[in-house]
């Protein structure tokens, strides 16, 4: 979708030391080495598991990125710092723009029709939210909250009530995903 997507770290080092690298960068960067390979019945690229795929491990390789270089228009890269990758801005060759910005300063960004928000890990300013959630209004836009448990706020808590008191409401307007470590496959 040729939308503007904002993704949204606590600050501009995790924008630079987390959000660019799971966006942009093999294996999802720095570190988390996530690694694919190709399912023997299907021949299609998946997650590599390391409980049955152990001894195939040779036959695994970094992940690409999520968003590749030929995915990208490389003239439009606005960086707050490159050294630290620190992106501000990006267009896709397919027209879409992600924005990063940090949750921390004296108000949110504001004025624009976004597609898509996604915000990592915590934020600094809970007032924030109520903002960021009203630029989606006017393209019906989706919201993403990727969050560790032990990550808490009170915008994070009021978000997590909200959705479960809309758990029931074939109409709701939120929904919440519990990804529960144990119960992941392709996890040792």
């Amino acid at each position: 979708n040729p939308g503007l997507y904002w993704v949204i770290g606590y600050d501009i080092n995790h924008i630079g030391q987390t959000l660019y690298h799971r966006l942009f960068s093999p294996g999802l960067g720095d570190g988390a080495n996530f690694r694919i390979i190709r399912d023997e019945k299907t021949d299609q690229w998946r997650s590599y598991n390391p409980n049955t795929d152990r001894e195939r491990y040779s036959e695994s390789e970094l992940s690409p990125p999520m968003i590749g270089e030929h995915m990208i228009d490389p003239k439009t890269w606005h960086f707050e710092s490159r050294a630290g990758n620190v992106f501000r801005s990006v267009r896709l060759l397919n027209g879409a723009t992600i924005c990063a910005y940090p949750s921390t300063g004296d108000s949110p960004k504001k004025g624009d029709a976004v597609d898509g928000i996604w915000i990592d890990e915590d934020i600094d300013k809970g007032s924030f939210l109520k903002e960021w959630q009203d630029r989606l209004a006017t393209n019906d836009g989706w919201f993403l909250w990727s969050v560790w448990p032990q990550v808490a706020n009170e915008a994070l808590v009021k978000t997590l009530e909200r959705g479960e008191r809309e758990k029931d409401n074939p109409d709701r307007a939120i929904e919440v995903f519990r990804l529960i470590s144990q119960d992941n496959q392709y996890s040792d």
